[in-house]
């Protein structure tokens, strides 16, 4: 059996003020989170 795996980095939200940008991740192990 094959397995998989998966994972997604995405920003989120907009720039705070000290120039700082949320990174939020998912990581996916044989389509579950």
């Amino acid at each position: 059996m094959r397995s998989t795996f998966k994972t997604v980095f995405y920003v989120n939200g907009s720039k705070e003020r000290n120039g700082v940008v949320p990174i939020m991740g998912r990581v996916t192990i044989n389509g579950t989170i």
